[in-house]
């Protein structure tokens, strides 16, 4: 069975950074590159920005309803955030340095995959920082 999935409990299924261009932006809030992270700013969307997690972005594998993964990525600030079509209810607290959130996907078929969704609060040229090397591990 894990081998089907690419991997074993506790193996990291990612293999590729979370750049730019797998973000996708709310409305017409902004995604830049830097050095090992992207700036995610808000150009009048307090929704943020949001990573999905799947084959097309950052994973080898697609996730498995009913399985439980472990993402992990930095922040250089705090905010908060949500976890889409995962069986984590409510939004998340994001913390300056290194997050850990346990989810398991509910209703994620690609492309509608699981998400990472960053806010970006009510301030317009507010930005969050979010380190490129985010990764998903099967528990």
């Amino acid at each position: 069975f894990w081998c089907s999935l690419g991997g074993v409990p506790g193996g990291t299924i990612s293999n590729t950074l979370a750049v730019a261009a797998l973000w996708t932006p709310r409305g017409s809030n902004t995604i830049t590159d830097v050095v090992d992270a992207v700036v995610l700013e808000n150009q009048g969307w307090n929704d943020g920005c949001y990573l999905r997690l799947a084959t097309h972005t950052i994973l080898r594998t697609p996730l498995v309803n009913g399985t439980p993964y472990r993402l992990t990525f930095t922040s250089l600030s705090e905010g908060n955030g949500y976890m889409g079509l995962s069986s984590v209810a409510g939004g998340i607290n994001i913390v300056a340095g290194e997050n850990v959130i346990d989810f398991t996907p509910v209703g994620s078929s690609e492309p509608n995959a699981t998400f990472l969704n960053v806010n970006l609060g009510t301030t317009i040229g507010h930005t969050e920082q979010i380190g490129s090397d985010v990764t998903v591990e099967i528990l």
